[in-house]
């Protein structure tokens, strides 16, 4: 039988603690980034944010979760249409979504109207912080892109 002492037994609980870690974290990756969406018929995908300022506002929720496939517009999936939508949100101090505006609208009006329906709704944040690490308004820019799954 394999006799371990003390620092032996440290280091196997250090790799497991790591291993742990390490799916912990590609797990959340994974749904940050959107992947592994619920539906077969249309994938929403989100691509990194822009940030600004000292500090800009910053998602506490995973971007890849605000605009869902559900959120997909029947005629557009009957149409074949897809797109991509370039939006902004103001971020009050208190990392709430305040207002929305499309920044580069897709070509079909109703995607850019689900973007910041839910966006508003979904997205919650971390709020931008100033010079002085206090809470203030802030920006944050994505885009959605709308696209059919083969």
């Amino acid at each position: 039988m394999l006799q371990m002492n003390s620092f032996h037994k440290m280091i196997v609980a250090l790799a497991i603690v790591g291993l742990l870690a390490f799916v912990v974290w590609t797990e959340f990756i994974i749904k940050l980034n959107g992947v592994g969406l619920d539906s077969d018929e249309a994938a929403v995908r989100l691509s990194q944010p822009s940030m600004e300022g000292p500090r800009g506002a910053i998602p506490s929720t995973a971007p890849g979760t605000w605009v869902r496939s559900q959120d997909y517009p029947q005629m557009a999936l009957d149409g074949d249409i897809e797109g991509r939508t370039v939006f902004s949100v103001t971020v009050s101090e208190f990392g709430e979504v305040s207002a929305c505006q499309i920044i580069k609208p897709s070509g079909y009006k109703e995607f850019d109207d689900r973007v910041c329906s839910a966006v508003s709704t979904r997205a919650k944040f971390f709020p931008a912080l100033d010079k002085n690490d206090l809470p203030v308004e802030g920006r944050y820019t994505n885009t959605v892109v709308w696209r059919l799954e083969e």
